[in-house]
Order: C-alpha cells, then structure tokens, then sequence
C-alpha cells in the first residue's frame, strides 16, 4: 500500500501530489496487513464514531451514474434520507459533489487512488463547513452547531473484485500521523490531508462488495471522542480473478449537522 514518506513528516513545507510522477516521486510502497470489514460489521463491531465507517445493504438502482441532474435529483434525496435516519442528524447537506470512478478516467483525480490520503484538510473543518452551509442558505453558526462529513461509496454494475476500496479504521490512526499535502502543482491551496504509515493502524476492506450494499466513512468531525477521519484508497488485490470485471464505483458526500449539547435540541428532533 502506498503511503506519503516519512520524510514530509518532519518537513515545515507540504508534498504536492497532483499527477502519476509526482505521487511516485512522494509515496513509498508498504507492507501491511488488510482486513476483511465484513465479519466486524457481522458482529456490530463497526460504527461511525469509533471505527468511522459501517457497510450497510442498500439497494437503490441508479439508471446513469453520468447523468449530473438524474443522479442529484434521484440517488442524492434517497442517501440523504439514508444519512439522516443513521445518524440522526438535525440536518443532512450535499456538498455539491460526486464522482463516478473507473478504470478509464478522464484525469488524475477521478481515477483510482493508488496511495492512502483523505479528501479534506482537517485543519480547515470550520471553513469547509461554512462553505456548505453558505452553499445551502443555512444559517447554521460554529457556537450553535457541531458538523460531520461523510462518503458514501458504492460500486456500480458489478461485484467488486478487482481494484476494491481500503480504509484505516480510524480508532486505530494516531493525530500526529496526519500531514498536510497539496494536490495542485502550483500554489499554496487547496490543502487536503494524509497519514504517513503507523504500525497501530488497521487496514480494512469489503470483499466482492455487491452496488446494493454502500460503504460510508468519516472524512471530517467537530465533536469531540469520536472518529474523525478514515484515510482511504484502492489496492491491487493478489486474490482478483484474473478474468474480473473493471472497477466502477460512485462516491457521494454529506456534511450532517447537529445542535451542539449544551443548547437545547430543535423541536424538530424531539418530536422524533
């Protein structure tokens, strides 16, 4: 599995990786240990604010996963529900992204992440939440509300079997593990975040997850004593067929919201 250098870790400046020669030039291959998810969910040993990620079974069909206004109108209201009844969330935000994901991409980022990164800049949760909240005409304020973001991935069309998702289970990732990188060339933004490789972490995965069962994952969190990020990517599995279908897979985000404890809960949630 490819992780950052140990070297960045105690550089002042960032790595940029924003192309196939820049991320060879960063990264390092490891060796680690990857675990099968599917007995912990089994057990209900999986939950967003420790582990930071749970499989759920989900069937919903999704006609054209390249159509931008079938899938906001159709696939985004059905998770959104999905989010608000798994986590209880006062409100559930789309972040006004998705992104469907093969073998055959259109560019470096919305191919198949082949080192262990997340998607934002824990050090920039407030900013980014604002951003969405503004994007929504929301008035939700930093003293009155707490934020959580999440992914929710899915693969379309056919079993996975080659090139699946993997993910620190993020009760097992240490905060100092986490640096900052810059996906650009040029420049000094965006940031977004990644862990250097840490003997404590974890690795798990779904084998031949099925497009009726969606993996969500924590990317960002404000309340404290839980999961606050599961740092992800793909992996080339020596146990693929090799006859196996090509990966396709959809990904989706949603930042929930939630009335901080020492104010009092919206009506809304008591009548629940």
């Amino acid at each position: 599995m490819a992780f950052v250098n140990d070297e960045w870790k105690k550089r002042a400046q960032a790595p940029r990786i924003f192309s196939r020669a820049s991320r060879l030039a960063n990264t390092s291959p490891r060796d680690v240990v990857i675990y099968n998810a599917r007995p912990r969910q089994e057990a209900a040993d999986l939950n967003l604010d420790e582990s930071g990620f749970v499989l759920l079974d989900d069937p919903v069909e999704i006609d054209d996963a390249n159509d931008k206004s079938y899938v906001r109108s159709s696939y985004f209201p059905h998770m959104r529900r999905l989010m608000k009844s798994l986590t209880g969330a006062h409100d559930v935000l789309d972040v006004g992204f998705y992104q469907v994901r093969s073998s055959q991409p259109q560019h470096f980022f919305n191919g198949y992440s082949l080192y262990m990164h997340c998607d934002f800049d824990l050090r920039d949760w407030q900013g980014f939440a604002r951003s969405v909240v503004k994007q929504h005409d929301k008035d939700y304020s930093m003293q009155k509300w707490d934020f959580a973001c999440y992914n929710l991935w899915r693969p379309l069309e056919d079993i996975v079997q080659k090139n699946p998702l993997v993910l620190i289970d993020a009760s097992t990732l240490a905060g100092e593990e986490l640096i900052a990188y810059l996906p650009v060339a040029d420049g000094q933004s965006p940031r977004v975040s990644l862990p250097v490789h840490g003997e404590g972490q974890r690795l798990y995965y779904v084998p031949d997850m099925r497009p009726d069962e969606v993996l969500i994952f924590k990317q960002l969190e404000s309340r404290p004593g839980r999961a606050v990020v599961c740092p992800h990517a793909s992996f080339v599995d020596p146990n693929s067929p090799p006859d196996a279908p090509e990966r396709t897979s959809i990904d989706i985000r949603f930042l929930c919201v939630f009335p901080k404890p020492h104010y009092d809960r919206p009506a809304s949630l008591l009548e629940h």
